[in-house]
């Protein structure tokens, strides 16, 4: 909100959600779960894009890139009569948070995720990908974030060590989990081309 205000948008159509608040949107019924955004694993790094996390004040530009905080991360769950998706668009997760809630879908963040210990790569496969009962999986924000929308996918190899770091690591988690779990379906999205989920 305070990043729209800052731009000189009208605060008064800006709605701030809360956490596991139902929204409605005609046949689509969105909760947002408060998570954890992804850890970096540097402690520098972690402390200046995690460790003061709001924007208390409008936020008039120009400023520093650091100044634009991340805030809260969410697991966003929507439900609709044709099915379930949970979209986790960080690599971050808070043990338990997704109890009882089924998802036929996740679009899982794995941006950085091989830059982690293969300890948190399991535990969050298994509070993201498990706990939700997913029929499918969409690998979302692997890409090195710096790189042109046009493609292709690359980017600085300093942004890339600490946006997108060890991304072999991360294509060999997934495959491993591909392989284990025969009955759970893989795939990509395209770029610009509408999908149909369900």
């Amino acid at each position: 909100m305070n990043i729209g205000c800052g731009w000189g948008l009208d605060a008064s159509p800006i709605r701030v959600v809360n956490d596991r608040e139902k929204i409605q949107l005609g046949r689509f019924q969105l909760m947002p779960i408060e998570s954890r955004n992804f850890q970096f694993p540097d402690p520098e790094m972690h402390e200046r894009a995690l460790g003061d996390p709001d924007i208390t004040e409008p936020l008039v530009p120009p400023v520093a890139v650091f100044d634009y905080k991340v805030g809260k991360a969410y697991s966003l769950h929507v439900t609709h009569p044709h099915g379930s998706w949970l979209v986790q668009g960080s690599a971050g997760y808070v043990e338990g948070s997704l109890e009882g809630l089924k998802a036929d879908v996740v679009f899982l963040g794995v941006g950085g995720l091989g830059s982690q210990t293969e300890t948190y790569r399991e535990e969050y496969w298994r509070e993201i990908v498990e706990r939700t009962h997913a029929d499918r999986v969409v690998p979302i924000h692997w890409d090195s974030l710096v790189g042109p929308i046009e493609g292709p996918f690359t980017g600085k190899l300093r942004s890339m060590r600490f946006l997108s770091g060890g991304s072999k690591l991360t294509l060999e988690f997934l495959r491993r989990k591909a392989a284990a779990n025969p009955n759970l379906e893989f795939t990509t999205l395209p770029r610009y081309d509408p999908v149909a989920l369900f």
